[in-house]
């Protein structure tokens, strides 16, 4: 059990990092090096002129990026009931097996992801929001759709840290 709980770790945190990290440059060196902004682009506008840059590129042509975009933002759904089950489940049956977790620790272990797919769901209605607008985006949803989405990473970033404290237990 503990050698699973690490690969959750791991692998929740290096997912999350590279998501993460993937925003610094958007959408501004995309527009000068021609790559297209992946979708955290749009999870993390913060404003609607962050927001439209990105639907601008991602439109140009036969929009086959934005249409892409929204295929993967309904995909999402599939993939936030799924990691959000299988790491709550991951949390009780870990502090169960190993002890030594209060019952905070346990509630936090099988709170947090939950709590981040939740946020993670209504994070994809702001993008499908921004992705159906046919005027500027707005940066009222920008900024909820920012806000839910920073609050999905805390929560999985929560996750990690108790799950890590408990992993390290002896």
């Amino acid at each position: 059990m503990r050698g699973f709980l690490i690969f959750s770790i791991v692998s929740t945190a290096l997912v999350s990092g590279s998501l993460l990290a993937s925003t610094a440059s958007c959408p501004t060196a995309e527009l000068r090096f021609g790559v297209h902004p992946n979708i955290m682009c749009l999870e993390l506008p913060l404003t609607g002129e962050r927001a439209d840059a990105t639907l601008a590129l991602w439109r140009a042509g036969d929009g086959g990026v934005a249409k892409a975009a929204h295929r993967d933002t309904l995909a999402d759904y599939g993939f936030l009931g799924f990691y959000g089950a299988v790491l709550a489940i991951t949390g009780w049956k870990a502090s169960d097996k190993l002890g030594g977790a209060s019952a905070r620790m346990r509630a936090a272990l099988i709170a947090a992801p939950i709590v981040a797919a939740v946020f993670d769901a209504i994070e994809n209605v702001g993008i499908f929001h921004m992705l159906g607008a046919t005027g500027p985006a707005s940066d009222t949803v920008a900024a909820l759709t920012s806000l839910c989405a920073a609050l999905k990473f805390a929560a999985l970033i929560t996750w990690i840290a108790g799950a890590a404290r408990l992993a390290t237990r002896r």
